[in-house]
């Protein structure tokens, strides 16, 4: 286990929930929409780092079967946090339900899958 990604992962789980709560109170999301992305972005990217850091990282660069594998095994385990999130935002009320959508579900559920690669890339570096 690489307890450095884990503990950075949690940072930048900590600083986004911060910006987030910035963000919400003076509804920065609503005037700027691109801002959910962008969090979403910077969230896939850090949940992308909790698989990477119960295997060895080496096996992401290799081009066999188990390679793809954790890199299948990576962004699925970060779409499924995605959708929770979708899920429990929904269920919490913590979205406004005339601004959002399954369009919008999506479209974050894949902002959120796409910053996952960036999390494969920063360990590949």
């Amino acid at each position: 286990m690489n307890k450095k990604l884990l503990t950075q992962s949690l940072w930048i789980i900590f600083l986004l929930f911060v910006v987030h709560t910035v963000l919400t109170w003076f509804a920065i999301y609503w005037i700027y929409p691109w801002t959910d992305n962008a969090v979403h972005i910077i969230a896939g990217f850090a949940v992308g780092l909790w698989p990477i850091a119960f295997y060895d990282p080496t096996v992401l660069g290799e081009w066999s079967k188990r390679g793809f594998l954790r890199r299948l095994s990576m962004v699925l385990f970060v779409a499924i946090v995605g959708i929770v999130w979708e899920f429990t935002e929904r269920r919490l009320g913590l979205s406004r339900p005339f601004v959002t959508s399954l369009l919008d579900a999506q479209m974050d559920v894949m902002a959120t899958i796409f910053g996952s690669f960036f999390s494969y890339l920063y360990v590949r570096r």
